[in-house]
């Protein structure tokens, strides 16, 4: 088989060396820096595992275009990766002003009114698109606009009118976003008008996750499920925890939930500053305690848009998230409008690495806690004894054959330094473990005995330069392949 660097460069075409195997996941973002064939192509190559369309910026067309060649790409590339399509949810916006702006001075009287029809604002004036928010705001309550660099503090409520004074005081212009830290939205649905249009052409369109913005409860979540139906099981619900609100119903969003998303961006204008860290590693470790995947995102490396090298502070940043446990870690405009997208994701893969050759990183998956979902099961028996058995016995590799997904998914809540391979006859849910840390997907067709499953898996072992003859591998599968039910088999193989 020759040696071990002469095997990590004997591959199938497509497939990546496991000299350079990432186990933390990059979510890329795209955008017009990264949405043609080739730019797609390169960013696999670079170690994307997941795209993100982000449904707040273009059109139906240009998504469903983008779609196709994500699909076409990974097609031609063997990889499996995942696709999340991203709602834009219940963003409040201030309405058009002066093609120059207005400035508010601090002191000053201002008002947001939430009645029609849309006009112009001034120095001392604005409407707001959120037609109830009136009757949600109380005197007393801060209104942060453009990303919390302005502040106003409400004195008065009367009627469709929300009568301020600025309290930070700055340009303001069309169409910012604003916050509302101290107020509790009952009024705004968790599916605007928008979101409803965009679901069911993500529906029909078939992504592998939906990210819903603005999570508040879990009755935000089982909207969506239920919105989704049975009919499209294979799509996943990501809930963005960027409301403080969030915070205070975590576990019951989590548990509503396939996974998070920690979004730093509205999370950091609502929240100060000081708490957004211990809030990230907050989510991460409850998402962790019940079995889901997170993803941290935003400004992780957003000098990268232009400049070819993080800051100091942002390697830090990514280090960081992958030490309190993030699945994964995403990409904004750093891919989506950026100067070199494909070295952003090869920079993000190299910190990611460099953590992960750590004992602080071992040490920080090794975390563990029966309330993870399936705990007690026969297939998080076999997971959890398949990661020991090959930390005992040295073995080269895990391999997982699952019908679904839920094994490989039990295995990344247990340190592991070996490859972990799962195989699955699903191409859906080959896709959906793009995700899970750790974990590289394979599809592979269902034989028909135990048997052929362990021989066709160590075959492609050693295709990739895995494994050679006489290494030790562990396997887990189904007693019959076929058969429906989960895991129940666990074998050490000399290949």
């Amino acid at each position: 088989m020759g040696s071990p660097k002469e095997r990590d460069n004997v591959q199938p075409e497509g497939t990546m060396s496991y000299s350079n195997f990432c186990r933390s996941k990059v979510v890329a973002t795209v955008g017009p820096a990264s949405s043609s064939a080739d730019q797609i192509r390169g960013l696999i190559d670079a170690g994307v595992d997941v795209f993100r369309l982000n449904l707040s910026h273009g059109d139906h067309a240009e998504h469903k275009a983008v779609h196709q060649v994500i699909r076409e790409a990974t097609a031609d590339c063997g990889r499996a990766i995942a696709i999340v399509a991203d709602l834009q949810g219940p963003k409040i916006r201030v309405g058009p002003m002066p093609p120059t702006g207005v400035t508010l001075v601090k002191g000053e009287p201002f008002i947001l009114t939430t009645e029609g029809p849309v006009q112009e604002g001034t120095a001392s004036r604005a409407w707001l698109d959120a037609p109830s928010l009136s009757s949600d705001v109380k005197a007393g309550h801060s209104i942060l606009m453009d990303d919390g660099r302005l502040r106003v503090r409400v004195v008065n409520v009367e009627g469709p009118e929300i009568q301020c004074v600025v309290e930070v005081g700055g340009l303001l212009q069309s169409r910012k976003g604003v916050n509302l830290p101290d107020t509790q939205l009952s009024s705004l649905p968790s599916l605007t008008p928008k979101d409803e249009v965009d679901l069911e052409f993500i529906l029909k369109l078939g992504v592998e996750f939906i990210a819903l913005s603005f999570v508040r409860s879990e009755s935000d979540v089982l909207t969506l499920r239920q919105r989704i139906g049975t009919g499209f099981d294979d799509s996943g619900i990501i809930s963005k925890i960027e409301k403080p609100e969030a915070l205070q119903n975590l576990n019951r969003i989590i548990a509503a939930s396939n996974g998070l998303m920690v979004a730093r961006g509205d999370l950091g204008v609502e929240l100060s500053p000081e708490k957004v860290p211990m809030a990230q590693k907050a989510v991460i470790q409850a998402a962790r305690r019940q079995g889901r995947f997170t993803i941290v995102a935003t400004e992780m490396l957003q000098s990268m848009v232009n400049a070819s090298r993080p800051t100091r502070a942002e390697a830090g940043d990514v280090a960081n998230a992958v030490l309190d446990g993030a699945d994964a870690v995403m990409l904004s405009q750093e891919t989506s409008i950026g100067d070199h997208p494909e070295l952003v994701v090869e920079t993000m893969r190299r910190i990611c690495r460099e953590v992960e050759s750590t004992g602080a990183y071992a040490q920080s998956r090794a975390v563990t806690s029966p309330e993870i979902e399936g705990h007690g099961s026969i297939q998080n028996a076999c997971a959890r004894a398949a990661l020991g058995l090959a930390a005992d016995l040295r073995a080269k590799a895990i391999c997982f054959f699952t019908a679904t997904g839920t094994t490989a998914r039990l295995s990344t809540d247990y340190a592991c330094d070996v490859p972990v391979l799962a195989f699955t006859p699903s191409e859906a849910a080959s896709r959906r473990m793009a995700i899970y840390h750790g974990v590289t997907p394979i599809h592979l067709n269902v034989p028909t005995t135990v048997d052929g499953t362990i021989d066709r898996m160590t075959q492609e072992l050693v295709d990739r330069g895995i494994c050679s003859l006489g290494d030790l591998v562990v396997v887990t599968a189904k007693s019959r392949p076929t058969a429906l039910g989960g895991t129940d088999t666990l074998r050490v193989v000399r290949v």
